[in-house]
C-alpha cells in the first residue's frame, strides 16, 4: 500500500530466532541436491540481501526490490517512474511482516509494515518483472512461496554469512542460502517438551487429542478450499503446512514467547465430532471459538452449507502411488503419473510447479523416480536435479493403489479416474 494510506500493523519480525534449513537429514537423501528455494542474492555494495518484489497498490502494480540488512530495511521502486515514491528505508525495528492473511487464508504474498504504511509484496518468481512487469495486470504476477523470504529476513547476517561460506561449493545449491520450511514465526506459549514431528504422532493418542495434518476441501459457503489444519497432541493447531516439505519441519521454532500478532497457532478442543479452536490471537476473548468437524471415516464426507468438515490425511512413508494425477484444466493436458515401481511422469507440471525456473515458459516432459518419507514426496529426475514438496492424500485411502485426489504443497490434483465419475 502506498504510504500514508491508512492500515493496521501486522506480524513482528522475529529478530532473536534462528534460521532453520531445509536439509533433507537423514540419508539417502543427500540435502545439497533438492531444490528447494531460489538464490537470496546478495548485494554487492553492502552487506544485505535483495529480493526481486512486486507491490499491489490501489489496483495497480509498481516493482523494485527489497533489502535487508542488520540493522535496515528498504524498499527500492524501480518501476513506474510515477510510483518510486513509495521506497522507503528505516530501521528493522520499526518494520515487521509476515505472510498475508485474507479472511483465514494464506497468500502467497508478504504483508510488510512500517510505522506508517501497510505494503502487500509478491516476491517474483521471474526477477526480469522488476523492469518489464506492467503497472496495471488482471492476475498477479507468478510468485514464490513467501516463507523464505521472511525467515531470511528475520536474520539477515546469518543468510549472508552462509552465501559467503557457500561461495565456494561446487554444487547445484552453491550460492544459495537455506530454506526454512514453514511460515513465519507465530506465538503459542512455550512448551518444555519438543512438539512431535508431523508424521511422527505418539503411539498412544491421548483422549481427546490429535496429530497430523487435516484437510478441507470445502468452505462453509461451499466454495472449493484446501484448507490445511496441522494439529499436536498437545492440543496446539497451526493453520497451514509449508508446502516445500516436512523433512526439517520444526514446529517449536514456530513457538516463541513473544510476538505481538498471535495468529497462525490456537488451542483445540474435541468433543466428539466437533473441534472448537480458539485462535492465539482470541485468547483474550474466547467466547466465540472457531468450530469445524472432522470426520474419520471418508474421504467425501457430505457437506452442509454454514458448516466445514475436515478429514486426516495419511502420513503415507514409503508409500508406492498409482494414477495420472491432471494439473489445472484437463484442455492443458499437464499432469503427474505415477507407477508403483517408484517412477513417474512429469509432463509438463514441476517447471511451473517448483518455481523459479528457466523453464517456466516451455514446461517439459520429465521422468524420475519418486519418494515418501515425514509427509514429504522427493521426485529425483532423469537430469539428477531433484524437488520436493509436502504430501497430502486421504488417510482412509491409503491401502488403495489410487487416491481420489492429492495435494502437492497447496496445489490439489484430481485422478483421472476419480474426474471421470464426476463427469470432469
Amino acid at each position: 500500500m502506498r504510504a500514508g494510506r491508512k492500515s493496521t500493523f501486522a506480524a513482528a519480525v522475529g529478530l532473536s530466532l534462528a534460521l532453520s534449513t531445509c536439509a533433507l537429514g537423514q540419508e539417502p537423501l543427500n540435502p545439497s541436491s533438492v531444490n528447494v528455494a531460489p538464490p537470496l542474492v546478495p548485494s554487492q555494495a553492502t552487506r544485505e540481501l535483495r529480493f526481486p518484489v512486486a507491490v499491489q497498490h490501489g489496483g495497480g502494480w509498481c516493482y523494485g526490490y527489497l533489502h535487508g540488512s542488520e540493522d535496515r530495511v528498504r524498499l527500492e521502486i524501480v518501476q513506474p517512474q510515477a510510483d518510486q515514491g513509495l521506497s522507503f528505508e528505516a530501521p528493522r525495528a520499526e518494520v515487521v511482516l509476515r505472510q498475508w492473511i485474507i479472511l483465514g487464508q494464506p497468500q502467497e504474498a508478504i504483508e510488510l509494515k512500517t510505522r506508517t504504511a501497510t505494503y502487500h509484496l509478491r516476491w517474483l518468481a521471474n526477477p526480469t518483472e522488476v523492469n518489464t512487469g506492467k503497472a496495471r495486470r488482471w492476475a498477479p504476477p507468478v510468485s514464490l512461496a513467501p516463507y523464505a523470504l521472511i525467515m531470511a529476513m528475520q536474520n539477515p547476517a546469518a543468510v549472508l554469512a552462509q552465501i559467503a561460506a557457500n561461495a565456494g561449493n561446487t554444487s547445484p545449491n552453491a550460492g544459495t542460502a537455506p530454506a526454512p520450511a514453514g511460515p513465519p514465526s507465530e506465538a503459542v506459549p512455550a512448551s518444555s517438551a519438543p512438539a512431535p514431528n508431523a508424521d511422527e504422532g505418539p503411539q498412544d493418542l491421548p483422549t481427546g487429542m490429535l496429530a497430523g495434518v487435516y484437510v478441507s476441501t470445502a468452505t462453509a459457503d461451499l466454495k472449493p478450499s484446501n484448507t490445511q489444519y496441522l494439529f499436536y497432541p498437545d492440543g496446539v493447531v497451526m493453520n497451514g503446512v509449508p508446502q516445500e516439505g516436512m523433512l526439517n519441519f520444526d514446529f517449536n521454532h514456530y513457538r516463541p514467547q513473544n510476538n505481538p500478532d498471535r495468529n497462525w497457532v490456537g488451542r483445540y478442543k474435541v468433543e466428539g465430532d466437533m473441534i472448537q479452536i480458539v485462535w492465539i490471537n482470541q485468547f483474550s476473548n474466547p467466547s466465540k471459538p472457531d468450530v469445524i468437524e472432522r470426520n474419520e471415516t471418508e474421504a467425501h464426507p457430505p457437506v452442509r452449507f454454514g458448516s466445514r468438515v475436515f478429514i486426516p490425511m495419511c502420513r503415507c512413508t514409503e508409500k508406492r502411488l498409482s494414477g495420472t494425477y491432471r494439473w489445472g484444466a484437463p484442455a492443458a493436458d499437464q499432469y503427474v503419473q505415477f507407477f508403483p515401481d517408484g517412477t513417474f511422469i512429469d509432463h509438463r507440471v514441476m517447471d511451473q510447479m517448483m518455481v523459479p525456473s528457466p523453464f517456466f515458459d516451455r514446461p517439459r516432459i520429465q521422468r524420475g523416480t519418486y519418494e515418501i518419507v515425514r509427509q514429504t514426496i522427493v521426485f529425483t529426475f532423469a537430469d539428477g536435479h531433484r524437488g520436493a514438496r509436502t504430501f497430502l492424500a486421504p488417510k482412509v485411502q491409503q491401502d488403495n493403489p489410487t487416491f481420489d485426489w492429492i495435494s502437492l504443497g497447496w496445489h490439489m490434483m484430481f485422478e483421472d479416474g476419480y474426474a471421470a465419475r464426476l463427469g470432469r
